[in-house]
């Protein structure tokens, strides 16, 4: 790992978690690809809060011309999550209204995690709708008031609501593997209908949000579904990070590990633990699927995360990468889900052939 990534580690954890980090010298140029690597993963407040945190150091030289273009990224954040959640507390108010049972997942309810909620990269605003028939109608609601609809690959509709993008789901989050993904399917079903309310706190009101023990099967899918695909982004792990930081204590880990087992998720999920406990320095401890006597190839992911070529794009907050080209695509894909079949075979096979539909759209 060169002294560019070692630095771009530690002001991240340095920013998330408050830890002591030591910086090492770095020259404008570097700093300038620190920054770049910081937009790119979707971490450039959260970064600055750690440049905050270690400016007194030393070795911190930073130019000021490049201090001031992060001071500005990190206002802009802010002004994006104020405005998100703001527009959350509405559209959460109109729901309520019709009396139709939503929670808010991923982003917004991922922030309040998060020691400072304003410097988390929003993106949508994403509800779930567990009865189905409310479901329907917030969707027919959305159809008639929303602007831009539109129904995505996804199996959720998206629309744009009082300038902001807004997504009911139907799953709030699916496998490739038709199998893999009606076990999923049914677990959230039972989980939700059988555990109490877990309620998260954005501008001032009491939203409703997944229970613990299932939001972390949902991250750990996630992370999955992207390392499989287009590979995952920093925010994706920082957020798995944080919320086990924040949230371990409320974790079921016997329970956990039982729908891990369902779903053939434990070697991936090891892969994920090993991530965590090298990038981001997580206690070990509060990882329930990560087992330390069991080896993961870590370093060629961590590679994957710097190494990455021109001619792959940023898209939404979701994917970090989708390619231009399908030639080059194609040998990349082919490539990256033979490195990864091994962790996961059933998804991985399913997930490939779901990306080459994908190139040939």
């Amino acid at each position: 790992m060169d002294v560019t990534s070692r630095n771009f580690f530690s002001l991240l954890r340095a920013g998330v978690f408050g830890s002591e980090e030591t910086l090492e010298p770095l020259s404008a140029w570097k700093w300038n690809r620190l920054y770049q690597l910081s937009v790119m993963h979707g971490v450039t407040a959260l970064v600055y809060d750690g440049i905050q945190h270690c400016r007194n150091q030393f070795f911190f030289q930073m130019p000021q011309s490049q201090l001031t273009r992060w001071q500005y990224a990190a206002k802009a954040v802010e002004a994006a999550n104020q405005r998100l959640n703001i527009r959350l507390s509405e559209l959460s108010g109109v729901f309520q209204q019709h009396r139709w049972r939503h929670m808010i997942v991923k982003g917004q309810a991922m922030s309040t995690f998060y020691a400072n909620p304003q410097h988390r990269t929003p993106g949508d605003l994403d509800f779930f709708f567990p009865l189905e028939q409310q479901a329907e109608e917030a969707e027919t609601w959305a159809e008639e008031n929303g602007a831009e609809q539109e129904e995505t690959r996804h199996n959720s509709l998206k629309y744009s609501w009082q300038g902001v993008v807004v997504e009911h789901h139907r799953q709030m989050q699916q496998l490739t593997n038709v199998l893999l993904n009606r076990t999923l399917q049914q677990i959230i079903s039972e989980e939700i209908s059988g555990s109490a309310p877990a309620y998260v706190v954005v501008n001032g009101s009491w939203l409703e949000t997944v229970p613990p023990t299932l939001n972390l099967l949902l991250l750990i899918v996630r992370i999955t579904r992207y390392l499989l695909s287009d590979g995952i982004s920093l925010k994706q792990l920082t957020d798995l990070s944080v919320f086990l930081n924040r949230q371990h204590g409320r974790i079921e880990a016997e329970r956990l590990m039982k729908w891990m087992e369902r779903l053939k998720l434990r070697p991936i999920a090891q892969l994920i633990g090993a991530l965590l406990v090298e990038i981001l320095k997580n206690d070990g401890a509060e990882i329930p699927f990560w087992n330390p006597d069991t080896g993961s190839d870590v370093e060629k992911v961590i590679d994957e995360l710097f190494n990455l070529r021109a001619e792959w794009r940023s898209t939404d907050e979701e994917s970090l990468f989708a390619p231009n080209d399908n030639s080059p695509a194609l040998i990349r894909r082919t490539r990256h889900s033979a490195r990864y079949f091994s962790y996961y075979p059933s998804e991985t096979l399913t997930s490939f052939l779901s990306s080459l539909a994908r190139i040939e759209e």
